[in-house]
């Protein structure tokens, strides 16, 4: 089983010591999305656990806690980072990008380059933001993170009822979204080039025919085959079927709750109401056995397949 921490919510940045409880634990509970009262039950144990994959925007917090979770067994994990260029009034919640930057390079340094997955996610084309300008801090970011990755994940950001206000906001700061993409063919030709030279591997993630077309195809985030290389393991490498259709990955199980990350990205997707997501992480239990409380019923702990 692969452990997806988590699509939903950052945990390495807002929930580390949650993560760590439950891995010393063996187990944790996790809502469902549909109906968050029913909560399912995970193991942790690393006789059930062949890999964990961590997205993150920050996986400072975490980072004093990798010695025990390798202590603990569970010592085949890596990271997909999301890191961009945007004005903070688009990611209000997060550290300096400098400081960012840093934290991906220690990360890489302290367990490999191979490990720590850049995702440049999602690509929000607008007025002031444009192609050019996306070619412009693709490049810089790449040579600040060049020799601390070797794979780049990109995606184009789409028009969803949930963000779709938020962004709307922008518009007075020229950063409105244009989903029509303009200049996205020179977006993905500078991408390309630049990833080259700095020697990243880059893919698409879950992209309509419209943005594979232009030279970049969808490859899996969640990648079995890679964690079986890196690892040593033999995962099936079968699609999750959970996920969107257009989406490559391989079968995981994720651990995180939706409406708990804080960090305030306004193109963000898992988050349908930022106060909420506040509300929740103030009633955050670390001792709890899901992230959002622990429910009164737990079900069996039971292997995942």
């Amino acid at each position: 089983m692969i452990i997806s921490a988590s699509r939903r919510t950052d945990i390495p940045a807002l929930y580390p010591e949650w993560f760590i409880n439950r891995v010393r634990a063996g187990f944790c509970t996790v809502p469902r999305p549909r109906d968050r009262n029913v909560h399912d039950t995970v193991s942790l144990r690393p006789a059930d656990v062949d890999a964990v994959v961590f997205w993150t925007r920050n996986p400072a917090p975490l980072l004093p806690h990798l010695g025990e979770l390798e202590r603990q067994g569970l010592g085949n994990f890596m990271f997909l980072f999301t890191l961009l260029d945007y004005p903070e009034i688009m990611e209000p919640g997060l550290p300096p990008k400098n400081v960012r930057i840093r934290t991906f390079r220690e990360l890489a340094s302290r367990i490999g380059p191979e490990r720590v997955v850049w995702r440049y996610d999602p690509i929000v084309i607008s007025r002031t933001f444009d192609a050019k300008q996306h070619v412009k801090s693709f490049a810089m970011l790449a040579n600040s993170l060049d020799g601390a990755t070797n794979r780049c994940i990109i995606s184009v950001a789409e028009d969803y009822p949930g963000n779709r206000s938020r962004l709307a906001r922008l518009e007075t700061h020229g950063l409105a979204p244009d989903f029509s993409t303009p200049g996205l063919h020179e977006i993905m030709e500078g991408f390309a080039k630049t990833a080259s030279r700095h020697g990243m591997e880059i893919s698409c993630c879950s992209q309509p025919e419209e943005v594979t077309a232009l030279g970049i195809e969808n490859a899996p985030c969640i990648d079995g085959e890679r964690i079986n290389r890196l690892f040593k393991t033999s995962v099936p490498c079968n699609k999750d079927g959970g996920q969107r259709a257009r989406c490559r990955c391989t079968r995981s199980r994720d651990i995180g709750a939706y409406d708990t990350c804080t960090h305030g990205c306004l193109y963000c997707y898992a988050n349908a109401d930022f106060g909420r997501s506040a509300g929740n992480r103030r009633e955050h239990d670390p001792e709890a056995t899901s992230l959002t409380g622990s429910p009164q019923a737990q079900l069996p702990l039971l292997k995942y397949t």
